[in-house]
């Protein structure tokens, strides 16, 4: 039953510590702010085009929202969801303006994304 007990006690110490090396490094939980955060929410109307998957289009004259399916297209695709000789890929482009300096860091989130993801920026 100690045994038990003392298994238990480490591996709450053990998750505990996880938890403090992971909020140590976050600024707000350390109390200053480096900068402050800027959101961008993407989701939108977005240019798309089929293609191969190692050239960007030269033209994208399609629309879909996002977050959307390839089948929301307009005009609309042939053979969606079927494997077609007209494309390998689908390309979707999205023009921002950021106001004010360039950061540092950028993240991006992209969710649901299937099959994979390559980001041009």
């Amino acid at each position: 039953m100690k045994t038990r007990k003392k298994t238990f006690q480490l591996l709450v110490a053990s998750f505990f510590i996880v938890l403090m090396s992971v909020f140590a490094g976050c600024e707000t939980f350390r109390g200053g702010r480096t900068g402050q955060r800027h959101v961008i929410n993407l989701n939108g109307t977005w240019e798309i085009a089929e293609g191969s998957m190692d050239t960007i289009p030269k033209a994208f004259e399609h629309t879909v929202p996002v977050p959307g399916l390839v089948d929301m297209a307009e005009p609309a695709f042939d053979e969606v969801g079927t494997k077609s000789d007209k494309r390998q890929a689908f390309w979707y482009r999205r023009k921002f303006a950021l106001n004010g300096a360039i950061p540092e860091v950028a993240l991006l989130k992209i969710h649901k994304a299937r099959y994979g993801t390559r980001v041009f920026l």
